[in-house]
């Protein structure tokens, strides 16, 4: 089958890139940001973590078989430093990158137990639980959820950005689609009003009960695009092969758009301003200088239910890119925003038995080992585990 391409002509004049780390966004799209900035598009680059629980980079520039808190925060300071070269090299100026500093490799505990400012997350890496950087959006920024969300609030309400690019809920790094998952939820939680985002029409299931779809009611939402870095293997070979194809995993059959590089060089020269990542993972990390990046549209898509006479699905807004079929036991209402990966299924549910309180919550279900394996409480109410079985 052949690729289909990206028609660059069809994005908006103000994007905004989530990048889970500094690196993260020339790997995705390091040509396409190049390509654009020279077209002339308004471009925001936001950095949800300094990577400051990636030990490798520090012991390898320390040259320490054991990593201080310290070590940690000096060598994610120079990561921001490399980022704002990197940057420069695709066209992007300092007033349009921004530094959240939230902690490496913990983003998905601030959608579980650490989402209150009431539990703090203590990272890994730096053992704080607050960001102990200067360039940081919100000085001090507490280690929860709320806070995060809080501040890709306030950045997306003063950009109002035309266009998203965020990483694919299918990335297997828990930072990666913690990251979009993040995003989405504070899309979701704007005032509709100012942007028109997400503003969809209330929608009943049809008379085919295996298929729903969900309606935009405005033409003028801003659209979403996802990028892949992180899954199994992906990609191979290793190392710099720029006159090769960079093609999705086979796992994946979505519907990719290609976009050809014009300047390769121009991405590599970025790549390698990130001196620290490049020395301790410089073959993985060449292996996105290919002739070509991928993204995806991201809309709501076809959802497939099985033993549907167990649900009450009386209404819905989807993120979907749900791919499972799954049952439900009880009866439940599908609330809000569904999204996941290979091996995961995040859902908002409400309850729907009369003698239980309504309760809103977020689930991630691991069907691989077939159990509930977080439960997010963006409310932090109290409720009772609820059984969900993969078929």
């Amino acid at each position: 089958m052949k690729n289909k391409e990206l028609n660059t002509t069809e994005l908006g004049n103000n994007i905004l890139v989530l990048s889970p780390h500094p690196d993260d966004e020339i790997l995705g799209i390091g040509g396409l940001i190049a390509y654009l900035k020279e077209k002339g598009k308004e471009i925001n680059i936001v950095y949800v973590t300094n990577a400051d629980s990636y030990s490798k980079p520090v012991k390898i520039f320390f040259n320490k078989r054991f990593c201080r808190p310290i070590d940690f925060i000096k060598i994610a300071t120079m990561k921001q430093e490399e980022a704002k070269n990197a940057l420069k090299e695709v066209g992007i100026k300092k007033k349009n990158i921004f530094f959240l500093c939230y902690p490496g490799g913990g983003l998905h505990e601030l959608l579980g137990k650490h989402y209150s400012s009431l539990n703090l997350y203590c990272a890994i890496g730096t053992r704080v639980n607050k960001s102990p950087y200067e360039n940081c959006y919100k000085k001090s920024a507490p280690f929860c959820g709320k806070s995060l969300l809080e501040d890709l609030r306030n950045i997306i309400d003063s950009i109002r950005p035309s266009d998203f690019f965020i990483p694919s809920p299918y990335d297997t790094h828990a930072d990666h689609w913690a990251t979009c998952i993040f995003t989405l939820l504070a899309l979701g939680s704007l005032d509709s009003k100012k942007m028109n985002i997400f503003t969809q029409t209330t929608q009943t299931l049809s008379k085919n009960p295996m298929l729903s779809t969900t309606e935009h009611s405005s033409t003028n939402e801003p659209r979403i695009w996802t990028y892949l870095i992180h899954y199994d293997n992906w990609p191979s070979p290793k190392g710099l092969n720029s006159d090769l194809p960079l093609l999705p995993p086979q796992q994946l059959n979505d519907e990719w758009l290609f976009f050809q590089i014009p300047c390769i060089q121009k991405k590599l020269i970025a790549l390698n301003a990130y001196k620290t990542v490049m020395k301790a993972d410089h073959l993985y990390l060449k292996s996105f200088i290919r002739k070509n990046e991928f993204v995806k549209h991201f809309t709501p898509t076809e959802l497939y239910y099985q033993n549907l006479n167990e649900f009450i699905i009386n209404q819905f807004n989807l993120f979907s890119e749900i791919r499972f079929h799954y049952t439900i036991k009880n009866s439940f209402e599908v609330h809000s925003g569904k999204i996941s990966n290979s091996k995961n299924l995040y859902a908002f549910l409400k309850k729907m038995k009369s003698e239980i309180k309504n309760i809103n919550y977020l689930i991630l279900y691991d069907y691989v080992n077939y159990r509930v394996k977080y439960r997010i409480r963006p409310k932090l109410v109290n409720f009772n585990w609820i059984k969900i079985n993969h078929n």
